[in-house]
């Protein structure tokens, strides 16, 4: 059986792996057929994201290994049977001095605690690249812009 190619692409599993590790879901979507997910089970914070952001975050263990690479996205949760868009971030949250690896979701319109739960997070594009802040306003603000952005691009995706 000859290699099957989409969009100029060979679908095998090192293309996938790559595109998702360089955070192209879009393009690691079409050779999957689905959207790349983390499923883990959420645990306790430092309790920023809502005491001094204004944004909950749900915070995840993976149990995924294939991780994409440092960024905003938007997407999907799945979290206590039902369905939230959300704004992940993915990587070392560059404006605190800790400095920790983490996958932290806002799951738009959840009220609840998801601690010890698992979850679903279906990420569906990326939207920037993590960077630091000098201030925490700045960084609330690009959070509010970021959800903005979420919100637009996920109006287009599928239910």
């Amino acid at each position: 059986m000859s290699p099957v190619s989409i969009e100029g692409t060979t679908v095998s599993s090192t293309s996938v792996r790559r595109l998702v590790r360089d955070g192209e879901l879009k393009a690691a979507s079409i050779l999957l057929g689905r959207y790349h997910e983390i499923t883990g089970k959420v645990v306790k914070g430092m309790g920023r994201g809502g005491r001094l952001l204004g944004f909950p975050t749900a915070n995840l263990t993976a149990n995924e290994e294939l991780i994409p690479r440092t960024g905003v996205y938007c997407g999907r949760a799945v979290a206590e049977g039902r369905v939230f868009d959300c704004v992940v971030n993915i990587g070392y949250n560059p404006t605190f001095p800790e400095g920790r690896f983490s996958i932290e979701a806002h799951l738009l319109g959840f009220d609840g605690n998801l601690v010890g739960k698992e979850i679903s997070l279906i990420l569906l594009e990326r939207i920037r690249d993590e960077k630091a802040f000098k201030t925490i306003k700045e960084l609330s603000d690009q959070i509010a812009r970021d959800v903005e952005e979420a919100k637009a691009l996920l109006v287009s995706k599928i239910s």
